[in-house]
């Protein structure tokens, strides 16, 4: 059966070390988004409120980017939620409650403003989702999420009432058995948070299209665009591809 279903995939921008600065563009960009649109869903990017910090080695990063859920960031963006009743997705970096633990993680927030607990398929909840799969890829790239993240339990299953929903984050998409996994709990929507460079544009929107069809699921893709300047020492930029996009169960863009 047809169910009306509406959704929102923010493209996040180039941010700065200015964590505050970059919140409030990004709640400027979620009115402009959902004030005409009524949508039911909204989906923001890989830790969207701060730079991709992990092209540098840098101990201060925990501190500086790091919070709890509920914390700072999930309150601002809950008052969104209730404002605009529909349900926010959004990833950010996670300082979890057992000290030294730290996720790159998704939050889902209900209309209510209220955290939206997944389902594991072993049964057990989980307060977000946590990404599995985390790179360590020195060169060329420079990209040390193994030194910041821990990997997550799994692939949990968030109930939206209209419809389930699963999370990946980024790397996460180039392995096909956790979009099985979330498919078989009855899941019918992926986020997909990410903040994905050059020249990896047509490879990730060619496997987007692939995990859709091959799971009869439709795919919101959040990813950052623009040059944004890396954590020292580096000194080089980023470059972020955009191309955000819904997919719907057959492979097509929509």
């Amino acid at each position: 059966m047809d169910r009306p279903y509406s959704v929102v995939a923010i493209q996040h921008g180039p941010n700065t070390d200015d964590k505050e600065r970059n919140l409030t563009k990004y709640m400027e960009l979620l009115d402009r988004a959902a004030k005409d649109r009524t949508p039911d869903l909204i989906v923001l990017g890989e830790v969207f409120a701060t730079k991709f910090f992990c092209s540098a080695q840098d101990s201060t990063f925990y501190d500086r980017y790091a919070e709890p859920l509920p914390g700072p960031t999930s309150e601002l963006l809950a008052e969104k939620a209730r404002e605009y009743g529909c349900h926010i997705i959004a990833g950010f970096f996670e300082r979890a409650k057992l000290d030294g633990e730290y996720y790159n993680s998704a939050m889902v927030l209900s209309p209510e403003g209220e955290l939206v607990r997944g389902t594991l398929p072993d049964g057990q909840k989980v307060d977000c989702y946590r990404k599995v799969h985390i790179p360590l890829i020195a060169q060329p790239i420079e990209s040390y999420e193994k030194l910041y993240y821990k990997p997550g339990p799994g692939f949990p299953v968030f109930d939206l009432g209209k419809t389930k929903v699963g999370c990946m984050i980024c790397y996460d998409v180039y392995f096909a058995e956790g979009l099985r996994v979330m498919s078989l709990q009855g899941a019918e929507i992926i986020a997909a948070p990410t903040s994905a460079r050059y020249p990896l544009d047509e490879r990730f929107i060619a496997m987007f299209r692939g995990h859709a069809a091959a799971n009869q699921l439709f795919f919101i893709f959040s990813n950052k665009a623009g040059k944004e300047e890396r954590a020292a020492p580096s000194g080089k930029e980023w470059d972020f591809f955009g191309h955000s996009c819904v997919i719907d169960p057959v492979g097509k863009l929509v």
